[in-house]
């Protein structure tokens, strides 16, 4: 493998000197797939390292996509003892989705709690919370 790369090295460094090959640059082929951290990269692993990212962008954006559309599912003021229900869209870099969530408020209005899931095709997200209304300073 060492010898094999000091050739191709050498082939390189002719090229740029002016010899055979130079106005095309020279192709080294059929090198096998490099496996130590100094071996050189054929174009099928680039290649498959570049899906790789392609996959890693696809979630990513996806899952923008639905915490965009969790944070967008506008629900109206809730008096004690109500439920809501919110729809929402959202999209980042060409990916959407779609989030439902629900929300209550306790009869005594004091505990609020609620869950929202949302979809980006083949992802998907799922939230839930609960909050306590704290009393006013002097109240009990």
């Amino acid at each position: 493998m060492r010898t094999a790369l000091l050739v191709a090295l050498w082939l390189c460094a002719a090229a740029g000197h002016g010899t055979a090959g130079a106005a095309e640059g020279v192709a080294i082929s059929n090198l096998a797939p490099g496996v130590q951290p100094a071996d050189a990269v054929n174009v099928g692993q680039l290649s498959q390292t570049g899906a790789v990212l392609r996959d890693v962008e696809r979630v990513a954006y996806s899952g923008t996509a639905m915490a965009v559309a969790m944070t967008a599912a506008y629900v109206p003021a809730l008096q004690p003892g109500e439920k809501t229900v919110g729809l929402a869209f959202g999209s980042y870099r060409g990916y959407t989705a779609v989030s439902l969530g629900f929300r209550t408020l306790s009869d005594d209005g004091r505990t609020a709690w609620g869950m929202t899931l949302a979809s980006a095709g083949r992802d998907w997200g799922f939230n839930a919370g609960i909050g306590w209304k704290l009393p006013r300073g002097g109240e009990r």
